[in-house]
């Protein structure tokens, strides 16, 4: 920990496997992977300088929304000499939804305002699920958000 990526070029990654309604993430940096069953839970922490300060009792969420560092990475792809990934394992339900993102989509949009399109009873079609992530992509960009943004949605059955 301790290195920040803002000094050489790298990236995050996350990853998801389902396997027999057992999901396997793996996670290096702030991308996240959610889930979506009967609410939305984040499933990953993210690996950067605010959350750590969060963690060890040293800085509040509201601190850590507006604070100088909140982009800086403990960990990335590329930059970091040695990564220490994040492993997570855990059983998930059918008809459930997983939302994997970079952290840019997810900056200025509430975790309730996810739930109320990507509920699994809403994401039917593979269309609908289209539609949201290009709603949700777009509502972004009203909002004046101006980090990358990567989403993919999976509907486990």
């Amino acid at each position: 920990y301790g290195l920040s990526c803002n000094a050489s070029l790298g990236t995050t990654a996350v990853a998801l496997l389902l396997v027999e309604n057992v999901y396997y993430i793996i996670n290096v940096g702030d991308s996240r992977v959610y889930y979506l069953k009967e609410g939305i839970n984040q499933m990953t922490a993210d690996q950067t300088f605010v959350q750590r300060e969060m963690d060890l009792g040293r800085m509040t969420f509201e601190e850590a929304k507006i604070h100088p560092k909140r982009n800086i990475l403990l960990q990335c792809v590329g930059a970091s000499s040695v990564i220490g990934p994040d492993f997570y394992v855990g059983e998930y339900q059918p008809d459930s939804v997983f939302m994997m993102c970079s952290d840019g989509f997810c900056h200025v949009i509430q975790p309730g305002e996810f739930y109320s399109r990507l509920k699994p009873g809403c994401l039917t079609r593979e269309e609908k699920m289209k539609e949201a992530a290009i709603y949700f992509t777009e509502l972004n960009k009203s909002r004046g958000e101006e980090d990358n943004m990567s989403v993919v949605l999976i509907r486990a059955y």
